[in-house]
């Protein structure tokens, strides 16, 4: 195996590679590349200033290189050069300059002469043990280093976290203060390492890293050093790197990146290896990104949690559950639960088209959520052209029966505003149809990770759908089950529609009307006068329910609360018996006959269906 490093202006790269043959272009000449059938792969350098094509490398397996310049003049260590058309086989560890790249070629070593020294840093580790991992070497910094290495742990924690200058400013820590003469930040990224920064004064003394060394400081979670030696006794020899590597943890403790930085045997630089001090003080900077990176992940995190917040609650509610976000753990609460879809929307988006349909949708549901919120309740969820919502969770609600009929009211309202607003553009007003109920129900989130879908679920929500759903058969806006009407009976106006079953709900559900908060006169004669008629209808007064039936219908034309119970009292009675509710019926031919049965608003339900 090789280790290929490039050093670029722009880019700093090292691959592991099998033995084979190589192109090597820059960015310096557009168009495509000519095919080459034996070569075993393209290498990309990131530098205008390369030809394209550049170089063809082989790598043998005896451990031999040969370069073949394709493009710009190749400059050797030695001075010689490689011209356009040469090749030359050269024997690594070996570097070349093309430009203003500099490249090199190594073998994959796992252990070299002076790995002897490989020290471990544990933490937590004694005084004594310190002290024999340093003999031999001269006295500590002195008390002006330490202060500049202090100093330069400040500067990088006030750095911005995650920015490219914040990396830079890390591994520059490795060469001023602590005095070595390589540095870079190595992470792991789909499936190898990669330099994300780098400071390199001496290129010419190597500028790749230690590839088995950095993987065993991700395997064993720790930092590993050469330990120094005074008494090593080699001549001084370039290829020799004094190594230190330290682990960078991220949120979940797992080793993500490493810090590395290494010390080479030159002339001018007479120290051997590295001391237990600088080592200490490369953990300190590594410890000092792994805290940097948590903070980012949790600020991070927060702002991904609150902006999801955001989009469901209310923002008085926010804060809470930011605090305490058990508030979002499941459980089984009393909740209101409330439906509101728009009437014959699907036909009405096809007159105006996609575009004026999605803004039209956009600014309803715009203020619908707005409503909900106003009153703390909680949007469930969007369906097609409506939504749902819910009180009482994850923040106790006190009446909310009421504010989800308040809700009610002015989700209305605010369709009165776009009704004024888009009459210009809209063919007919719309309508909605809201239905509420109040029951015990499991809330929880069924949604993920980056979409928060709270909110309760079972037969209450079912029911509240239901009851949104018979809203355009009845012909009123609001319905609401016995449930909310007896805890809202005292504040506002809700009258009895029926006593029937509802498609999907087993047993028989007491239906009932919200009038206006403040209704006229003659929505509460009309809502007096169907009272009477069911009344009579529920003690089998056939007669007196057909006067009161007929007494609505001259006062509300086309009363479909009318219609409805005059279909049930056609099933249920003899037409001998009313020859006037023959003539009622024939001259409001506004639903078809219903089938006498058990279940009257079933039959009457699928007959509207179909």
């Amino acid at each position: 195996m090789f280790e290929f490093t490039w050093l670029s202006p722009l880019q700093h790269r090292q691959l592991r590679l099998l033995p084979g043959r190589y192109r090597i272009h820059g960015t310096g000449a557009d168009g495509p590349l000519p095919e080459e059938q034996d070569v075993s792969g393209e290498i990309r350098i990131e530098d205008p200033w390369l030809d394209s094509p550049q170089t063809i490398l082989t790598l043998m397996p005896s451990g031999q290189v040969a370069i073949e310049n394709l493009g710009r003049p190749i400059l050797l260590p030695s001075g010689r050069r490689i011209n356009p058309g040469q090749c030359q086989t050269l024997a690594p560890p070996l570097q070349w300059v093309i430009g203003k790249t500099r490249l090199s070629v190594t073998l994959s070593q796992d252990e070299r002469l002076y790995d002897q020294t490989l020290t471990s840093l544990t933490r937590g580790a004694t005084a004594a043990t310190a002290g024999q991992a340093d003999k031999g070497l001269s006295a500590s910094p002195a008390a002006s280093t330490l202060v500049q290495w202090f100093d330069a742990l400040n500067q990088l924690q006030a750095a911005l976290v995650g920015s490219q200058a914040f990396y830079d400013q890390a591994v520059q820590c490795t060469f001023d203060p602590a005095g070595l003469d390589l540095g870079m930040l190595l992470q792991w990224h789909d499936d190898d390492w990669q330099i994300v920064a780098s400071h390199i004064p001496f290129p010419e003394f190597g500028f790749a890293f230690r590839r088995d060394l950095v993987q065993r400081v991700r395997d064993s979670r720790q930092l590993w050093f050469h330990r120094g030696q005074d008494e090593f006794a080699a001549p001084a020899d370039p290829s020799i790197q004094w190594v230190v590597a330290a682990p960078i943890f991220d949120h979940t403790q797992e080793v993500t990146a490493v810090l590395y930085a290494s010390r080479f045997e030159s002339s001018f630089n007479q120290r051997h290896g590295i001391r237990p001090l600088e080592a200490h003080f490369i953990r300190l900077v590594a410890d000092a990104v792994s805290a940097a990176e948590r903070r980012r992940a949790a600020q991070t995190e927060a702002a991904r949690a609150h902006v999801l917040l955001q989009q469901a609650f209310a923002p008085q509610v926010v804060p809470l559950l930011e605090r305490d976000p058990q508030l979002l753990g499941s459980r089984h609460s009393e909740v209101t639960v409330l439906f509101a879809d728009l009437r014959g929307f699907s036909q009405l988006s096809e007159q105006l088209g996609a575009a004026l349909t999605h803004q039209l949708l956009g600014d309803i549901l715009n203020r619908w959520t707005q409503v909900v919120q106003d009153h703390q309740g909680v949007v469930i969820d969007y369906y097609g052209d409506g939504l749902a919502a819910f009180w009482n969770c994850p923040v106790a609600t006190e009446q909310h029966p009421w504010l989800a009929c308040q809700t009610a009211w002015e989700l209305l309202a605010q369709l009165e505003v776009v009704n004024q607003a888009w009459s210009s553009r809209l063919p007919r007003p719309l309508s909605a149809g809201v239905g509420i109920n109040t029951g015990w129900a499991h809330v929880g989130n069924s949604g993920s990770r980056d979409k928060l879908k709270y909110g309760p679920r079972g037969h209450e929500v079912n029911l509240a759908s239901r009851l949104e759903s018979a809203t355009k058969h009845f012909g009123v806006p609001i319905l609401l089950s016995e449930a909310t009407a007896s805890r809202v009976q005292d504040l506002c106006c809700p009258i009895k529609l029926c006593q029937t079953q509802l498609p999907g709900i087993e047993t028989p559900q007491a239906i009932y009307q919200l009038l206006e908060l403040q209704p006229n006169a003659h929505s509460v004669q009309a809502a007096q006068l169907y009272s009477r008629a069911l009344a009579a209808f529920e003690q089998g007064q056939w007669a007196a329910c057909l006067d009161h039936l007929s007494a609505l219908l001259l006062l509300n034309e086309g009363d479909r609360r009318a219609d409805y119970l005059l279909g049930q009292l056609e099933a249920q009675s003899s037409g001998a018996e009313l020859p006037g509710l023959r003539q009622l019926r024939s001259a409001k031919p506004l639903l078809p006959p219903t089938i006498a049965t058990s279940q009257p608003f079933q039959a009457w339900h699928e007959s509207q269906s179909n």
